[in-house]
C-alpha cells in the first residue's frame, strides 16, 4: 500500500490498471495508483482478503484462542492448580530440593520474586496461566489450528449447501417450485 514504490515503476501495477506506452503523464499515473490503493481498500474494509477461505479460519482461531485463554484464567483463579499441586508430598519435596539447590547456586532473587506472587490471587492466577499455557502450548497451538479448521471448513460446506438448495430469483418469481427440473 505504499505510494512511493508503485510511482518508480510501472510494472508493480495490474496489468489493468498500468500506463499504456504512449501515456507518461504524471497525473495519469496518480490517478491509476489512487485507483488501485482504492481498491485495496475496497477489498479490506469488504472482508474480502482475496485469500478464499482464509478469513474465516483465521476469525474461527481468534474465537478459539480467546475463549481458550479467558477460560484458562479463571480456571487458574478459581482453582489454583499449583496450590493443588504443592498440597501432594512428592510435589513439595521437588520443590524443596529445588528451593535448596538455588539457594547453593545464590539465585535468591528469584525466589524472593516468586514469594511475591502468593501475595494476590490475580498475581498468583496470572503466574499459573502463564506456565500452563507455556506447557500446554505444543499441544493445545495445533489442536486449535485443526479445530478452527474443521469449523471454517463445516461452515464453508454448509453455504455452500444453502446456495445449491436455495431457489433463485427467477425460478421463485416465476412460481416455480424452486427446484431445478
Amino acid at each position: 500500500l505504499q505510494l512511493g514504490s508503485m510511482a518508480e515503476s510501472s510494472a508493480e501495477l495490474p496489468a489493468a490498471v498500468a500506463p499504456s506506452e504512449g501515456d507518461l503523464s504524471v497525473d495519469a499515473t496518480e490517478d491509476q495508483q489512487r485507483a488501485v490503493l482504492s481498491n485495496q481498500l475496497a477489498g479490506i474494509a469488504s472482508g474480502n482478503t482475496g485469500l478464499g477461505g482464509l478469513g474465516l479460519k483465521v476469525r474461527y482461531y481468534i474465537a478459539l484462542e480467546s475463549t481458550w485463554q479467558v477460560a484458562l484464567y479463571a480456571f487458574c483463579y478459581r482453582f489454583r492448580p499449583t496450590i493443588l499441586v504443592m498440597e501432594s508430598q512428592r510435589a513439595r519435596a521437588v520443590a524443596t530440593r529445588v528451593g535448596e539447590w538455588m539457594k547453593r547456586w545464590n539465585w535468591g532473587t528469584v525466589s524472593k520474586l516468586g514469594a511475591n506472587v502468593y501475595n494476590s490471587p490475580w498475581k498468583l492466577a496470572l503466574a499459573e496461566w502463564t506456565i500452563i499455557n507455556k506447557l500446554a502450548a505444543p499441544v493445545s497451538f495445533p489442536t486449535k489450528i485443526y479445530v478452527a479448521h474443521l469449523l471454517a471448513n463445516r461452515t464453508a460446506a454448509k453455504r455452500e449447501e444453502r446456495t445449491v438448495d436455495s431457489p433463485t430469483a427467477s425460478q421463485a418469481g416465476a412460481g416455480g417450485s424452486g427446484k431445478l427440473p
